[in-house]
């Protein structure tokens, strides 16, 4: 069933379906709902007032304990006040460890954050690729193989290329052609083992230059 009431903002009238329940007491212009809104709000207030309540507290200035920087800070807020620059800092600060690999500064996300930086994470993984590719062209042929690292070869071999003579500078990818690699002195495909004693350190170039041939047929 529709009625129709009188706004009290405009004084139009307008209609409403009497099964809401409680009739509104503004139409549905915006002004006037913002308007009761007003009106609801100060009445609020006032029956706060009139029962003894503690006036609203209003905002503040603060200065930021970190840096010195004023800002506004609500009513309820006490305490340090730190401002959301120096929260950020301090969340990076805290995270900030040092590279297990190059020693550099990197950033660890959570109590088991990475260990290494991105760039070592990287040569850490082509260099896992390398030694399960060399392990597995072993195993197909029959032949023995053990674990290693390209660290341990590099150790042995004095981080010097066993075909060229050069100095190899670990700290590449060994992706690049000056990189370093892992040469089996007698090639996997020749019957030669992946093991410590058949391997050495050299550049990748030179390593690719030789590829299966021998001693003698390289030279």
């Amino acid at each position: 069933m529709q009625v129709q009431r009188v706004c009290e903002s405009c004084g139009e009238l307008f209609d409403v379906d009497k099964k809401v329940g409680r009739f509104p007491k503004f139409c549905e212009l915006g002004a006037c709902r913002r308007a009761g809104a007003a009106k609801y709000a100060r009445d609020y207030y006032a029956r706060k007032r009139a029962e003894g309540a503690p006036a609203r507290q209003t905002s503040r200035t603060v200065s930021c304990t970190g840096c010195g920087k004023t800002r506004l800070a609500g009513g309820s807020e006490s305490g340090g006040h730190v401002c959301q620059e120096c929260r950020a800092a301090a969340s990076f600060k805290a995270g900030l460890k040092f590279c297990d690999g190059c020693g550099e500064a990197t950033y660890r996300r959570g109590r088991n954050g990475k260990r290494f930086c991105e760039r070592c994470a990287n040569l850490r993984r082509v260099q896992r690729l390398a030694a399960k590719n060399r392990a597995r062209r072993a195993l197909v042929r029959g032949l023995p193989f053990e674990r290693y690292t390209l660290a341990e070869v590099a150790e042995l071999s004095c981080y010097v290329c066993g075909i060229c003579g050069g100095i190899v500078d670990m700290g590449l990818s060994g992706l690049v052609s000056m990189g370093p690699n892992v040469d089996h002195i007698t090639p996997i495909s020749k019957g030669g083992g992946d093991v410590r004693e058949n391997v050495r350190l050299s550049h990748r170039s030179c390593n690719l230059r030789r590829g299966n041939r021998e001693e003698v047929e390289a030279a």
